[in-house]
């Protein structure tokens, strides 16, 4: 009782405990700051509109706070991989990966026309958000394609094709939509891949 009585002694306890918890706090913000974290950059440059192959990627150290406070580094090699340089511009040697530097291939602008097969060609179908239920395809899935035609008053439904595999989804600006009704836009043609003959 004395001892913490003393008003030296609990004076220089708190000084104690207000300089250890500054240099605790302090070699925390440090060791944060400085905290290495692994992210792929360009061993070369990349033309735009190129596919990123895993002979152009290289891997660096750099601060983990670089990483959270840019926001747009992308850090892990599944997010570059067979992914695409942006059609605008282009990815210089030994730079980081940016989020807006790197598209998915069904983002691209001509998507529809890559990797086509030989003897198969593009068709743009006219369409709207009933005929596509909300937007509920996605470039890739595969439908079937109805006719329906009106005789003497009755309806008659057949298949005109199947199946078709859709290569892009745009809206009447020839934006790609990628996601059902969160992409805020509305479908007006569905892009299919069909042999030459139909």
């Amino acid at each position: 009782k004395k001892f913490l009585k003393n008003k030296n002694t609990v004076t220089i306890i708190c000084i104690v405990i207000g300089v250890l918890t500054l240099v605790i706090g302090y070699n925390y913000r440090v060791s944060k700051a400085t905290n290495l974290v692994t992210v792929p950059y360009a061993i070369k440059n990349i033309d735009k509109k190129t596919q990123i192959t895993k002979d152009m990627i290289g891997h660096v150290k750099i601060p983990n706070s670089l990483v959270t406070s840019a926001k747009n580094i992308l850090t892990s090699d599944k997010d570059v991989l067979n992914n695409y340089a942006s059609y605008t511009t282009g990815i210089p040697a030994k730079s980081l990966f940016y989020k807006e530097l790197v598209m998915k291939p069904e983002e691209m602008p001509d998507y529809a026309f890559m990797n086509m097969q030989d003897g198969y060609t593009v068709y743009s179908l006219k369409v709207n958000n009933k005929s596509t239920y909300s937007n509920r395809f996605r470039p890739g899935d595969y439908i079937d394609l109805y006719m329906e035609a009106k005789d003497n008053g009755k309806v008659m439904m057949a298949i005109l094709v199947k199946p078709i595999k859709i290569k892009a989804i745009k809206d009447s600006s020839g934006n790609s939509l990628l996601e059902n009704t969160l992409s805020g836009g509305t479908p007006a043609a569905l892009l299919f891949e069909v042999e030459d003959k139909l």
